[in-house]
């Protein structure tokens, strides 16, 4: 999905970028808000995807997916899919 570009299907599939700032490395360690929670999902998100995305365009193999959490909070990716005749969803 990280891939841009139009399907057989004519649909599309559009990754948002992250817009909020970066949480501090002391922010982290004490006990995240919800808010804090959701962009340290979102930047660890969008490390992974940019770093699988670089490895597939190179014709390599990507690393697995994250075996871990950072602090209890998942990777985070926002993507928008869809097409003029079917409409457009957002997928989280």
């Amino acid at each position: 999905m990280a891939l841009v570009g139009a399907s057989t299907r004519d649909l599309t599939c559009e990754r948002f970028p992250v817009e909020v700032p970066r949480p501090d490395e002391q922010a982290a360690q004490d006990s995240p808000s919800p808010e804090l929670r959701e962009a340290i999902g979102l930047h660890a998100g969008k490390e992974w995807i940019d770093e699988v995305v670089s490895t597939l365009e190179k014709g390599k193999l990507p690393p697995p997916n994250p075996p871990t959490l950072i602090k209890g909070c998942p990777p985070i990716i926002d993507f928008r899919i869809g097409g003029g005749t079917r409409g457009y969803v957002l997928v989280r």
